[in-house]
C-alpha cells in the first residue's frame, strides 16, 4: 500500500519499496504452499520423493505470483484513488507530524466515507 500511495501522491515510485515487493512475493508463495497442502496441487506441484519442482512448474508459479502482485497493486491503487481526499489528508498529517498514532488515524478516517 505504501508504494501505491507514494506513486499516487508524487507520481513516482519510491525505490525503498523493494522490500514491500519481496514481502508480497513471500506472502503469495506462502499462500500457494498452503493451498497446495490443502488439495490444490495444480498450484504447487512437488515431486513426492525428492521435494523438487520442475523448472517449468517453478516458472508457472513465479508467473502466477507476479500476476497476483500486479493485480493486488492495481486494486490498491484503485482504492487509494477512490479515497484520494483521505489519502491527501493522511499525507498532510504525516508530513506535519512524521508519525501518526492509531487513534489519530481513526479520528482522521471518521471524517471520510471510505469506498
Amino acid at each position: 500500500m505504501y508504494r501505491a500511495s507514494v506513486e499516487i501522491q508524487f507520481g513516482e515510485i519510491d525505490l525503498g519499496t523493494i522490500k514491500d515487493l519481496q514481502s508480497a512475493m513471500n506472502e503469495i508463495e506462502d499462500n500457494l504452499e498452503w493451498l497446495a497442502a490443502n488439495g490444490f496441487e495444480y498450484l504447487y506441484l512437488r515431486d513426492r520423493y525428492s521435494n523438487a519442482q520442475s523448472v517449468s512448474q517453478l516458472d508457472k508459479n513465479q508467473d502466477k505470483k507476479v500476476r497476483l502482485i500486479e493485480e493486488y497493486y492495481n486494486r490498491t491503487k484503485m482504492l487509494l484513488l477512490q479515497n484520494k481526499p483521505l489519502l491527501d489528508k493522511l499525507a498532510q498529517e504525516l508530513y506535519n507530524k512524521e508519525v501518526l498514532l492509531y487513534d489519530e488515524i481513526c479520528a482522521i478516517t471518521k471524517e471520510y466515507t471510505i469506498d
